[in-house]
C-alpha cells in the first residue's frame, strides 16, 4: 500500500521538529522515494514538510534575487512574513541568486509566493498599457 505524502510529511516533520532525526534522514528519504518510484513527488513532500514546520511556528522561505540581499531588505522580508505567519517563532530565509531577475526578488514558502521582480512588474505594466 502506498503511503500518502501527508503521512510521509508528518513522519519527517515530527522527526525534524523534535530534533531527534539522524544525520542519515535525508538519505533514508531519498532511498524510500527511489525504491518506490516516487522521486517525482519530492517537491510536494518538501512543501508539505514546510507547511508542517510553519504550523509549528518554524517558517522557512526561499528568497530568489539577482544580487545578495542587504540586512535591511532581509529584515523587511522577515517583517512581511511575520504578517503572513503571525504565530511564527522563527523565520529562516534560504537564498538563491538568479542573475536573470535583473532586479527585485521572489519570496516563496510552502503555500505562499510573492513575485516582486522587475520582470513581473514590467509584465504587469505591459498588460495594463496594452489593454
Amino acid at each position: 500500500m502506498k503511503t500518502s505524502i501527508s503521512s510521509l510529511s508528518s513522519i519527517i516533520s515530527k522527526k525534524t521538529i523534535s530534533g531527534g532525526q539522524s544525520k542519515d534522514l535525508p538519505k533514508e528519504i531519498a532511498a524510500y522515494l527511489l525504491d518506490n518510484g516516487r522521486t517525482g513527488e519530492l517537491s510536494s513532500l518538501l512543501r508539505s514538510v514546510q507547511e508542517d514546520w510553519a504550523n509549528d511556528g518554524r517558517v522557512e522561505a526561499t528568497v530568489v534575487s539577482a544580487f545578495k540581499v542587504s540586512k535591511t531588505t532581509e529584515a523587511d522580508i522577515k517583517a512581511e512574513l511575520k504578517k503572513i505567519y503571525p504565530s511564527a517563532k522563527s523565520i529562516t530565509l534560504l537564498y538563491e541568486i538568479d542573475p536573470k531577475l535583473v532586479g527585485g526578488l521572489k519570496i516563496s514558502t510552502a503555500n505562499y509566493q510573492m513575485d516582486l521582480s522587475m520582470l513581473s512588474k514590467l509584465s504587469k505594466f505591459k498588460q495594463l498599457t496594452l489593454s
